[in-house]
């Protein structure tokens, strides 16, 4: 026969664990909702803006891109070739080659963000954009780049819409 402080102090446990498992069970739900808030936040500030997501696996070669970088590039996610050549072909003949130089200065300095402007075809003209980015390692061996990459306005545009809100 069991007794009674045996039964008393296993259903004191039960309650406890079923009280601490209630608990997580918010937190962890309130937490869910917040992550979901950012995400929602996040897509809405790149939708408004000129902005691309970029995340370049070095090990397989393969970058993947946001619905904002294949805007700017002008891509069809399902017929974009996702290695660096691909992103690379689609600048100015100019300024491949000085970035090109300047990916590899990131890739060989730990310490090296990558920030540059050149310059891609967009709507039938070359337009400038600023890519940022930085290198994540291993030790000290190079795995992934990752960043972002903003079309910048042209002063017409940029003007045209200050000047329509009074700014």
């Amino acid at each position: 026969m069991v007794s009674p402080s045996f039964l008393l102090l296993f259903f004191l446990r039960l309650l406890l664990f079923l009280l601490t498992k209630n608990k997580m069970m918010r937190n962890l739900n309130e937490i869910t909702t917040l992550l979901e808030r950012h995400e929602d936040t996040r897509k809405i500030a790149l939708s408004a803006s000129y902005v691309g997501i970029w995340d370049w696996d070095i090990v397989t070669g393969k970058i993947y891109w946001d619905a904002g970088m294949h805007d700017i590039y002008e891509s069809d996610p399902k017929d974009f070739d996702s290695n660096y050549e691909a992103w690379k072909h689609r600048l100015h003949p100019e300024d491949a080659i000085l970035t090109d130089k300047e990916i590899k200065k990131c890739l060989a300095d730990k310490d090296y963000r990558y920030f540059y402007r050149f310059r891609v075809m967009h709507r039938n003209e070359w337009r400038w954009v600023c890519g940022v980015g930085s290198c994540i390692r291993v030790g000290d061996v190079p795995v992934r780049m990752a960043g972002i990459n903003i079309l910048e306005p042209k002063d017409t545009e940029f003007n045209s819409r200050c000047s329509k809100n009074g700014t």
